[in-house]
């Protein structure tokens, strides 16, 4: 492990810790139902959200995240912004996947942290790996909304 650094081994803590590939494999698959479930709840709340997987679904969902940084309100919805993060990779894999024959999930370990494994949107050659969702968007891109949205265009443009 010594040819990874700091960084890469710190990204790797935060990644799930299995003891094989068909652990890591249910154990992503039981997150993405869970997230699925929760913004299913959400769309429950909120008029403007249906959980179809279109291209407009996902720039309401982002929106709704930044509102919810901006006034720190994730607990209308009973979730924390680390799972709301969460669920935003997740409907974005989720989203790919419905419009794109050749997309899939795809689980895999993390080779600068043992035991570690990483879960990603995979088409063709391109791979999204998202294994905690979109970790820090808000802070990442105060100004810009739509880069979720802007992912889920790129994964159309690819050739499988």
């Amino acid at each position: 492990m010594e040819s990874f650094n700091t960084y890469d081994q710190r990204i790797g803590e935060a990644m799930l810790t299995c003891a094989n590939q068909f652990e890591a494999n249910v154990r992503y698959y039981e997150i993405r139902q869970d997230m699925m479930a929760t913004l299913q709840e959400i769309s429950k709340m909120v008029e403007e959200f249906e959980v179809d997987y279109s291209a407009e679904s996902l720039q309401v969902v982002e929106l709704l995240y930044y509102d919810l940084v901006e006034t720190d309100q994730f607990s209308v919805f009973h979730t924390t912004k680390e799972e709301f993060e969460m669920c935003l990779g997740v409907y974005l894999g989720e989203a790919v996947i419905a419009h794109n024959d050749q997309a899939q999930w795809i689980v895999q370990p993390y080779e600068a942290v043992e035991d570690k494994y990483t879960m990603g949107i995979e088409k063709g050659r391109f791979t999204l790996m998202v294994p905690n969702g979109f970790v820090d968007l808000y802070e990442q891109y105060p100004q810009f909304r739509f880069t979720v949205y802007r992912e889920f265009l790129l994964f159309g443009r690819r050739k499988a």
